[in-house]
Formats: C-alpha cells, structure tokens, sequence
C-alpha cells in the first residue's frame, strides 16, 4: 500500500543510479498508483516517469505524470511501465534474485555434499540452475540480449544485479498475502511455497 495514501497501492521501478546508454531507449524511474476495483482486481489510475523520455531532453529528476484523461499519452505511459515492469521482473527478480542467488549455494554444495543425504534433495535442482546460468552468461548478460534490448550498459547491468542480491535476506520469508480474492499469482504462490516446504520437510 502507499503509505501516503492507503487507498492506493504503489509499485517503483528503478533506474537512475544505474549505467545507461540513452541513445536508443529511455529508461525513466517508473512509479504506478492502483486502486482495487469492485472484483478485486487493480486498475492503474496514475503514473508517474522520472527522467529522459526523449532524446532532447537530459535532466534526470523531471517527473512526468500521467491519468487515464491523458489520452493517448496515457496509453504511451502504460507501455512503458509494462515494458519497465518486464525488464525489472526479469533482470532483478529472475535472473539476480533466483538465478545468481542460487548459484552461490550451488557452489557450496558441490563442494561439501558428497555422501550427504540432503545431496539426493538439492543436487539435481542445482544441476539445473548452473546450466541456465551458464548459457545465461553467453547470451544475456555483458553484451549479451539484455544490453541490446534495454538502455542498461554492462556496467548498469552488474549494477543492478550487485544492488538485488547485496538485499536478498531469506529469514522469515514467504510469499506475499492476496490483497483480494482475486489476486491468483499470491494466492498460487503461497500454495507452492507450502507444498515446497511440506516436501523439503518430509524428505528431511
């Protein structure tokens, strides 16, 4: 929820500490107000960019705001917050908080789990994951598809990824609550993290 206003919820994307190369793609701070509508689902009602949306323009801090009577720049603004969503999605949350943060532990059970029982439950995820981040590394990142699909340089890139796993704290976490009945993603990820942790438990 906002905490400036708890009728509203509030989702930030952020881009400005990072490295960019803003001669192709704009890459503005993204803030997006929702309010839940009757059903239960969100209905954007304002956003907000922060930063170059063209090429004429340099100043960081300019804020743009934009509401569904903005008409066609509405809709403009609605695809880069999608877009913005996307790439944040994918770069922090997938590939840096569930690839790379892994990839850590992957190491260490390498290393120590030889005759361990607990290597028959890890092993082959592990496996897995150290695959994907290896081809990652051909094809995503550097110069990769990342770089060439985004205003983020390299450098940016490692950026972002320092930031994210610099904050990743695995204590007391869960999944997010539904904020409404209609909030499926919640609702089906509380119920894998309990069926995880269910297996996980029985195997021990």
């Amino acid at each position: 929820r906002d905490p400036r206003n708890p009728d509203l919820f509030w989702i930030h994307y952020h881009w400005n500490s990072y490295d960019k190369n803003l001669h192709y793609y704009a890459m503005p701070d993204v803030d997006i107000w929702f309010r839940l509508k009757p059903d239960g689902l969100p209905l954007p009602v304002r956003i907000t960019l922060t930063g170059p949306l063209r090429a004429d323009e340099s100043d960081p801090r300019a804020k743009h705001t934009f509401t569904p009577e903005d008409g066609p720049k509405w809709q403009a603004a609605k695809r880069v917050a999608r877009v913005s969503g996307a790439i944040y999605t994918e770069v922090a949350h997938h590939f840096a908080g569930t690839h790379l943060n892994v990839e850590q532990y992957a190491i260490a059970a390498f290393r120590n789990l030889h005759l361990s029982p607990i290597a028959g439950l890890l092993k082959s995820f592990l496996r897995s994951v150290v695959l994907v981040n290896h081809t990652a590394d051909r094809i995503l990142v550097g110069n990769g598809y990342i770089t060439s699909a985004c205003a983020l340089t390299p450098k940016g890139l490692d950026q972002v990824v320092m930031n994210v796993l610099g904050s990743m704290d695995w204590k007391n976490f869960r999944p997010m609550q539904p904020l409404s009945e209609a909030h499926v993603f919640a609702k089906a990820a509380n119920l894998y993290w309990d069926i995880v942790a269910q297996y996980v438990s029985d195997y021990i």
